[in-house]
């Protein structure tokens, strides 16, 4: 499915008078699958800077979906893999617009996370910030 059928579940959910936060399983569900998929095409193509973009892009939504139903180390695993996916395609090819971007994103979403996922960043040396995050975008 693409991001775009994700919300509109949620919104279904709402106009349909239930809590949008009900098909939050349902969506997480969904994002796990994708990033299974961007996995087993990076998997037969690994040196391939655009599987390892699609990767990291699917990481990124993933851990963030992680994030906003309370999976706290499963959030922070999921943008270590999400980060190291989207630096080594950039390794590849630094002038990607698409990896830069994402990286970027990557970086502002870390750096405005919940104080309760200070300590799993810490551990695992994400040090996502505005100002990182402004490097890769600008």
């Amino acid at each position: 499915r693409r991001s775009s059928d994700l919300v509109i579940i949620e919104w279904k959910a709402a106009l349909d008078g239930r809590d949008p936060g009900s098909v939050q399983r349902e969506i997480v569900k969904l994002y796990e699958r994708a990033a299974d998929n961007a996995f087993q095409l990076w998997n037969q193509d690994q040196e391939n800077p655009d599987r390892m973009t699609d990767l990291g892009n699917a990481y990124i939504f993933l851990g963030r979906k992680y994030a906003d139903t309370g999976e706290n180390l499963k959030a922070v695993l999921t943008g270590k893999k999400c980060q190291k996916y989207l630096e080594n395609a950039l390794k590849k090819d630094p002038n990607r617009t698409d990896g830069l971007l994402s990286l970027g994103g990557f970086h502002y979403l870390a750096g405005s996370t919940s104080s309760a996922l200070a300590g799993f960043k810490s551990l695992l040396g994400i040090k996502g910030t505005k100002e990182r995050s402004e490097e890769h975008t600008s």
